[in-house]
C-alpha cells in the first residue's frame, strides 16, 4: 500500500480510459472498479456507434489495467446485469475470459486483446474486491482466521476449457460458517456449520472441502491440520 494513505479512492465502472489516464490512476494509487459481466461481444455494435471506432479500443481495458499495475477490483454489476439469471458470477468470469456475450457473437480484435485469465477474473471478484473495502485480512480468500464465507463448485474453473466455465454450478454456499444453499446431496452439508470461535465472528478452522463426482458416487476430502480424511456417498 502507499505509505500514509488511509483511504482507497476508486473509479466506479472505469469503462473508458486513455493511456495517460491508466498511468495517472497507477501513479495516484486509484482503484479501478470494473464489472466483468458488461464488456462482451453483445455490445460491439453499440460501442462502434458511440463512442465510435477510433475510441472503441479505450473501452473495457481490463487487461491493460492489470498490466499497468493499476489495482483493480471486480464485480458482476448485480442485480442490474445479472438479474434473474442463474450462475451470474461464473457467467461473468466466462465473459471476461472469452469476451463472448449471450448471443455468441465473435468478439472483434480490439475486444479480444482485453481478455484476462480465469485466475485474474476469480481474483478480481474475491481477494481483490475485498481490498477495495479494507477487508482483505478477513475475507476474499479461504484461510484460517478469515470469515467462513465460501462456495463449493461442481468443477474447478482453472482446470476446464474456458467455454465450459459458465456451466459450473454452485453446490454449496457457506455464509458465516453456516450452509445457506446446498444441492440435494446431504453429504455436502454434513459438517456445516463450521466450528466457530465465537458467536459474532465465525472463522474457518482449517477445514477445506473438495468435492469430486466419480461415476455414481461423490467423494469429499477433508483436511484438518495434518489429517486427511476421505468420505464417500452415493449420488441419487
Amino acid at each position: 500500500d502507499r505509505p500514509g494513505v488511509e483511504r482507497r479512492h476508486r473509479v466506479e465502472h472505469a469503462l473508458m480510459l486513455r493511456d495517460d489516464q491508466l498511468t495517472r490512476m497507477r501513479d495516484l494509487w486509484v482503484v479501478a472498479s470494473i464489472q466483468l459481466s458488461w464488456f462482451n461481444s453483445d455490445w460491439t455494435e453499440e460501442i462502434l456507434r458511440d463512442p465510435g471506432p477510433e475510441k472503441a479500443p479505450w473501452v473495457g481495458r481490463w487487461r491493460d489495467l492489470l498490466e499497468a499495475d493499476v489495482h483493480a477490483i471486480g464485480g458482476t454489476d448485480h442485480p442490474w446485469t445479472m438479474f434473474g439469471t442463474v450462475g451470474g458470477s461464473m457467467k461473468a468470469i466466462y465473459q471476461a475470459v472469452t469476451r463472448v456475450g449471450e448471443q455468441g457473437l465473435p468478439p472483434p480484435s480490439w475486444m479480444l486483446a482485453q481478455r484476462i485469465t480465469v485466475q485474474q477474473a476469480m481474483s478480481l471478484l474475491t481477494i481483490d474486491a475485498a481490498y477495495g473495502t479494507f477487508q482483505e485480512d478477513v475475507k476474499g480468500s479461504i484461510a484460517v482466521g478469515k470469515l467462513a464465507d465460501l462456495v463449493v463448485l461442481s468443477e474447478n474453473p482453472l482446470a476446464i476449457p474456458p467455454e465450459r466455465i459458465q456451466e459450473v454450478e454452485v453446490l454449496l454456499t457457506v455464509v458465516g460458517g453456516r450452509a445457506e444453499h446446498c444441492v440435494d446431496y446431504a453429504f455436502l452439508c454434513a459438517q456445516s456449520p463450521i466450528p466457530a470461535r465465537g458467536p459474532s465472528a465465525v472463522v474457518a478452522e482449517g477445514a477445506v472441502f473438495y468435492v469430486q463426482p466419480v461415476a455414481a458416487t461423490a467423494e469429499r476430502k477433508v483436511h484438518v491440520g495434518a489429517v486427511e480424511l476421505w468420505e464417500s456417498a452415493a449420488v441419487k
